[in-house]
């Protein structure tokens, strides 16, 4: 089970900023910010180029990922009209359910293609 301390890095949904040490994210979340760990799954490289939508459409699972592949038929032709626009509402659509946390694994490209799944630590409990 992936638990916050292990994450890859922390994002901090407050200020936009990420990090790799948990230190720091620990004092960003002393002084009262939202911090998630966030663990990442390369899925498909970027040495792919214009051909990533179209690997994600011949080898993935839609249903893994909330979507049904009909709605996606665009994907298989990467000279097509609609290839990048049906791959955008692919990226802003998807989504799987770890069932080990109850979170959801979100699509990110940047570049390359990653799974990627947000954790948010406990709130820290004030003594006043």
């Amino acid at each position: 089970m992936k638990n916050f301390e292990n994450a890859d890095y922390f994002y901090n949904d407050d200020n936009l900023e990420q990090t790799i040490d948990l230190n720091e994210a620990e004092r960003w979340r002393l002084r009262g910010d939202t911090v998630l760990g966030v663990f990442s799954e390369l899925l498909i490289s970027d040495r792919n180029g214009v051909y990533i939508p179209q690997i994600f459409f011949n080898n993935f699972d839609f249903k893994q990922w909330g979507l049904s592949k009909d709605d996606y038929l665009d994907l298989d032709c990467p000279e097509g009209d609609y290839y990048w626009d049906t791959w955008n509402d692919l990226l802003d659509n998807a989504q799987m359910l770890d069932k080990n946390s109850g979170n959801f694994y979100m699509l990110e490209q940047d570049g390359d293609l990653f799974a990627r799944l947000y954790i948010s630590n406990p709130p820290i409990k004030h003594n006043n």
